[in-house]
């Protein structure tokens, strides 16, 4: 490709103005759009709105996509393409795998509640098998929010899609360290569908919509776009359900209570300031470092990544160990002239004082205990962890 960010502003800016019309006849341009590129070059309808819509980064297509979707929207290719790559896309058929009705998963499925919830196995092979044969919907009216993006002269509303979760989910599933959970389809309740001798059959074509697990499922799109081989094992859990049951499980889904940031990334075991803190424990012990020890581990990862880590995510082992025994080191000689030190669990304003004068002023033994008092005493309230940055920790250790 001879101009890929012009491509991509000039095709942002062809969606955001299919999206802003309708037909004559109330059809959604950009539901044309799709279509029309679907019978031309043969890719799946699911697979263009992914593009079309944006819930797909134009960075992670295949260029032959880019080009299916631009020629048919009367985007002029030979600004953006090689005369080359003109001549060998145009000629371009996408070569889906057909998949025939009635369809049975591979594996077994558990009913869980007669004709409406079945939950079972099954792989990124057969996911892509769906998605290739068109039936797997993003359905908007049970789903997330359209976010109003605005452009130099225009708007448009795209599905919000947090790209760092796509980018973190695919980087786990390349490591083979994610840990399959599930993902949930919905299928209107008057379905044609079996269930007999533990296997679930749907016996018509009908739009699977997805009600949970979109983020993963792009990830896995994303990784098999690019190499077919690619497979991994996932739950999954059919529904029956009307679109407001629908939309009533997405609300008990929603008030699953969150975890914290802080306490989110304390439980990645590919963070580097956790790989850090699970250096720190082996030597200290659990007693010491832990969510209930002395030492709060949370807080200790999130102290680790503001003054060690910095957002360097590529660390040699020997790094990390090297910053742990660091860590060590600061407790361990003050201790040494304090025994008491450890004795009772550290507040987390006497934690910050701790490791951050040790870090930043270089301080230690009982000079440092004494000076981790006085600017404990300093504080008025008890500071929150989630809301610890790098700029608040320097006015805390300033003060």
């Amino acid at each position: 490709m001879i101009n890929k960010e012009g491509l991509y502003t000039e095709l942002k800016r062809k969606f955001a103005e299919l999206s802003m019309k309708l037909t004559s006849n109330r059809k959604n341009r950009q539901t044309i759009l799709c279509t029309e590129v679907n019978k031309k070059f043969g890719f799946p309808i699911g697979m263009v709105s992914d593009i079309v819509t944006q819930r797909v980064d134009m960075q992670d297509a295949l260029e032959v996509l880019l080009f299916a979707i631009a020629s048919v929207a009367e985007v002029k290719v030979s600004y953006y393409f090689s005369e080359r790559e003109i001549k060998e896309y145009s000629q371009y058929k996408y070569q889906a795998n057909s998949l025939k009705f009635p369809f049975t998963f591979a594996s077994q499925m558990v009913e869980i509640k007669p004709d409406e919830q079945y939950i079972g196995r099954t792989s990124v092979k057969e996911l892509m098998q769906l998605r290739d044969a068109q039936i797997i919907n993003y359905n908007a009216n049970t789903q997330r929010t359209m976010t109003l993006k605005r452009g130099n002269d225009y708007e448009y509303y795209k599905i919000a899609l947090n790209r760092k979760a796509v980018d973190q989910i695919s980087e786990l599933l390349q490591k083979k360290d994610f840990i399959p959970n599930t993902l949930t389809f919905n299928l209107a309740p008057e379905t044609d569908f079996t269930y007999k001798n533990g296997k679930l059959t749907i016996n018509e074509q009908v739009p699977f919509d997805i009600l949970d697990g979109y983020h993963r499922y792009i990830a896995m799109s994303n990784l098999y776009n690019l190499d077919e081989t690619f497979d991994y094992p996932m739950e999954i859990r059919i529904l029956f359900l009307s679109e407001e049951n629908a939309k009533q499980f997405i609300y008990q889904e929603d008030q699953r209570t969150p975890l914290s940031k802080a306490d989110s990334n304390a439980m990645n075991k590919n963070d580097a300031g956790v790989k850090v803190c699970r250096f720190v424990k082996q030597k200290l012990g659990n007693e010491i470092v832990s969510q209930q020890g002395i030492i709060n581990e949370t807080l200790l990862v999130k102290l680790i990544d503001l003054l060690y880590i910095k957002n360097n995510t590529t660390y040699e082992r020997s790094k990390l160990i090297s910053i742990a025994n660091e860590i060590v080191s600061i407790v361990e000689d003050t201790a040494m002239d304090i025994p008491e030190l450890l004795d009772t669990k550290w507040s987390n304003n006497f934690t910050i004082a701790m490791i951050g004068l040790a870090t930043k002023k270089e301080l230690k033994g009982k000079e440092l205990y004494i000076m981790a008092l006085e600017t404990t005493k300093t504080l008025i309230k008890e500071e929150k962890v989630e809301q610890l940055t790098l700029k608040r920790l320097n006015k805390l250790l300033d003060a």
